[in-house]
């Protein structure tokens, strides 16, 4: 176990009693929830809905933010150069959403606005830039199905 701080930004007390859950280096941005039972490893997640029983590994990133890529410049003027009003600013923050029993390998990355379904499994590396089916396998850069309906035997 990883003795390194933990911040625990925008957690509730709820979440804060449970602390024993997170590990490592954690970074917890504003409207985080994070489930029963879930645990995590270390990474850092911004805006996210995190349900029951999910194991998440080291380095994961959930939701970080993102740039307009059709203005003049890509970088947020307005949040970093103080008195412009007006310029580029941060698109909007869009939750993500993880379902319960969702297994995250380590170094996963997470696009903002993402939905994944419950019981699914993300492979170690992946880049998530759409939705996730329920008992579902992706992996991949981006991700993309690997396997499915993980709860039939076959």
């Amino acid at each position: 176990m990883c003795a390194c701080p933990i911040d625990f930004v925008g957690l509730d007390e709820r979440d804060l009693k449970r602390k024993e859950r997170l590990k490592g280096v954690i970074v917890i941005v504003e409207s985080v929830e994070i489930g029963d039972f879930t645990y995590i490893n270390g990474g850092k997640i911004f805006y996210a809905k995190i349900g029951k029983f999910c194991s998440i590994g080291y380095g994961v990133c959930i939701g970080s933010g993102e740039h307009y890529v059709n203005k003049v410049t890509t970088y947020p003027l307005k949040n970093r150069v103080a008195g412009i009003h007006g310029l580029v600013d941060f698109p909007k923050q869009k939750d993500s959403v993880i379902g319960n029993d969702v297994w995250i390998g380590n170094n996963v990355c997470i696009k903002q606005g993402i939905t994944i379904g419950d019981g699914a499994i993300i492979a170690t590396g992946a880049v998530v830039t759409k939705n996730v089916l329920p008992y579902t396998i992706y992996g991949g850069v981006p991700a993309k199905l690997i396997k499915k309906d993980l709860l039939m035997n076959k």
